[in-house]
Order: C-alpha cells, then structure tokens, then sequence
C-alpha cells in the first residue's frame, strides 16, 4: 500500500466503484483545472475483456460511491439473500428496471444480490428482456468479482457458488 497523498485511498488499495466493479488504485495524480489543483484517483478494471482506466477527481470519490470492498459478513449475507432471500415484486416491467437500476446504482452488494435475485425468480417465469438480461449478466460479475476479492476465490467458482445459491442450495 502507498502513501495516502491527501486521499481516503492509497496506491495500490482495492476499491468497489460502482457500475464499474472491482478496481486498483493505480496512481494518485494532480491535475491543474482552471487554476485550481485537484487530486485524481487512476483505477484500473480488470475484470473485464478489456483494461479499463477511470480518473475521480478526490472531491468526488464520496458522490460516486467509491468505497472500499465489502466485509466477509456481508459477502456471507447477500449470498443468504441469494439462497432465502424472497425479492421484491414490481406491477409492471417498467417499475421493476426502474428499482433495479436505483439499486445497481447505490451499488452496494446486498442491493446488486437482491437484483440477481429478483431477475433470477423473474426468468424462472418469463424469459428476461434484453435490457434484463444485461443487467442480469452485469450484476453476476459486480457481484462475482467484489465475492472473488473478499473471499480470495477465483471468479469462476464464485459464480458457480452464486447460482447454486439462487438455485437454493
């Protein structure tokens, strides 16, 4: 771990961003904008079939909910949730993308947990839509790959613990 140089985070940190996943804090670089200096977070995403670079201006690390990776308990209670959870239900497609999407957002991995679920037990009944699917797909690797990290599993067989999980075992 690197020296913190006027940031919550240090070269070298794992971090959750996200919509984005897990991440490295690459570099901790000072930008000159407009004549004001600003500390900038380079993370780098793997997780991914490309690399993946994003620079957070320091001022803006608790507004797009930049946090460190979640604890083991917590890891341990969204995959409760996967097994017992029942998931929310939704009048209308619409309504239900909607609270989905706020959830993805808020980014935290109980809400990612309650999303796969609540599409898992919706697939079960109707075929996903497109735009599901995707979110579908999408909080599989927020989720495998924050688990894979706390855990210190390969991805692979974290995705295989969650959907025996959904699967209720």
């Amino acid at each position: 771990m690197g020296a913190k140089l006027g940031t919550m985070f240090s070269i070298g940190d794992r971090v959750v961003y996200p919509g984005y996943g897990v991440g490295q804090v690459n570099s901790i670089e000072e930008k000159d904008l407009s004549g004001r200096k600003e500390l900038f977070l380079v993370l780098a995403f793997t997780d991914t079939e490309n690399v993946s670079k994003v620079m957070i201006p320091n001022s803006s690390i608790e507004g797009v909910g930049l946090r460190q990776p979640s604890s083991a308990k917590v890891v341990k209670e969204a995959f409760e949730f996967l097994k017992n959870g029942v998931p929310e239900s939704f009048a209308t497609w619409k309504d239900r993308f909607t609270a989905h999407t706020v959830m993805v957002a808020k980014g935290d991995l109980i809400s990612i947990a309650r999303v796969l679920k609540s599409l898992y037990m919706q697939n079960l009944k109707k075929p996903l839509s497109f735009r599901e699917k995707k979110m579908y797909q999408r909080c599989l690797l927020l989720m495998s790959s924050e688990a894979a990290l706390v855990k210190n599993t390969p991805r692979p067989k974290i995705e295989t613990e969650i959907q025996a999980a959904l699967e209720g075992k």
